[in-house]
């Protein structure tokens, strides 16, 4: 009899020290509801990157959805989600009106849900670059308004040169912290000729100059 009591009173014993390894701890299974939640989340929206074409805003980024907004300086700007491709690009109409003139702001991207994107710096002025000049052939800008340069070709490295012709064009504020590629904003001062030079560094191959004939209009 005793034997039979301490054979039963061992299998009580292991059988304590087996179970508990077999089933989760408290800890273990909030730390996998954790996780499960986390990856049930939407993906938070991303703003890479903004262009105007006269009136027209166009941001690209990913994650946008239904009912996203976009977010100028904090503040809701009238937008709409392009048809074609309305996951990754938010347009907005009449965005001379809009925005800000020639001045950089942050851009956001918000969606339902609340999350929002990271802040985005745009230049809301003209914007001269190899896709809307072309070298040696005049450029325009008006008295008065401000214009960056950016060169941004990512198999180019770019350097600028401006002659000294501060009666017409002057230099207002670096932009190497916000846009590593860019060659700063200029004030058009007083109408005149303002060519400036960019030397061309391609990768693997000759360098070579590319002009900017820019003309101070009024």
């Amino acid at each position: 009899m005793r034997r039979k009591k301490l054979a039963f009173l061992v299998i009580i014993l292991l059988m304590g020290m087996v179970l508990p390894g077999l089933l989760p701890p408290f800890t273990q299974t909030k730390a996998w509801a954790s996780t499960t939640r986390l990856m049930a989340d939407p993906l938070l929206p991303k703003i890479s990157k903004a262009t105007m074409v006269k009136k027209l805003l166009t941001v690209e980024g990913e994650n946008f959805v239904e009912g996203t907004i976009l977010l100028v300086n904090g503040v809701k700007v009238k937008s709409y989600l392009d048809e074609v491709t309305p996951t990754t690009k938010l347009k907005v109409n009449k965005a001379n009106k809009r925005l800000p003139i020639d001045e950089i702001v942050k851009l956001q991207a918000r969606n339902p849900d609340g999350q929002v994107s990271g802040e985005f710096a745009f230049f809301t002025g003209l914007t001269f670059s190899t896709q809307n000049t072309i070298n040696g052939l005049p450029a325009f800008v008006q008295v008065g308004r401000k214009f960056l340069i950016y060169f941004n070709d990512e198999n180019t490295a770019w350097n600028v040169h401006i002659p000294p012709n501060e009666i017409y064009v002057e230099f207002v504020v670096s932009t190497q912290g916000i846009w590593p590629r860019s060659q700063d904003i200029f004030l058009a001062k007083q109408p005149g000729y303002a060519p400036f030079w960019m030397k061309a560094f391609p990768v693997g191959q000759a360098h070579y100059l590319y002009l900017v004939n820019l003309q101070v209009v009024e």
